[in-house]
């Protein structure tokens, strides 16, 4: 795929044709879990009233972090096909924009990644996390939505250092 961007610079995206997946065939699942909108207006409004320092993350090619647990095969695009294997496919490992499955993909190489920096998951919103530090009882709060992180921290050196 290939845009024009305000500047006037090109940008292309290697994309896959989703709109061809079928259920149950190339994908199971659609939905994957963000958070409330009134659950990140709440701790917004806590950070406000406890001082907190935020920190505002944008992930960038978030999807393409995404495992893949399908197989899922793609025509070469034009341009990068190889000489003499025209006909042949690529079977992806990672997911890519436009699939059914990438945001979903993508959310669960996230929470893994979330958990083995110590943090945990709040049971009833998904789209937040929590990590409590024992030693300096610092608390660090992250609001996920889709490829977008809001950290929030009762100590200002901690998160600086956690997103070092």
């Amino acid at each position: 795929m290939f845009n024009i961007k305000p500047d006037g610079c090109y940008q292309s995206r290697l994309v896959a044709k989703g709109f061809s997946q079928a259920e149950g065939i190339d994908f199971d699942e659609l939905f994957f879990p963000v958070v409330r909108y009134e659950t990140m207006r709440l701790l917004l409004t806590i950070a406000i009233l406890e001082d907190l320092d935020i920190q505002s993350v944008d992930v960038k090619i978030a999807y393409l972090y995404g495992n893949l647990d399908e197989k899922i095969y793609m025509k070469q695009p034009e341009g990068f096909k190889l000489p003499g294997k025209e006909n042949k496919v690529w079977q992806l490992r990672k997911a890519l924009y436009s699939l059914k499955q990438a945001g979903l993909s993508w959310w669960h190489t996230m929470t893994k990644s979330m958990l083995v920096l110590g943090f945990k998951r709040c049971k009833s919103n998904a789209g937040v996390y929590y990590y409590h530090d024992k030693k300096t009882k610092a608390l660090v709060i992250a609001i996920v939505y889709i490829d977008d992180v809001c950290f929030m921290s009762t100590k200002d050196s901690l998160l600086l250092n956690e997103l070092k």
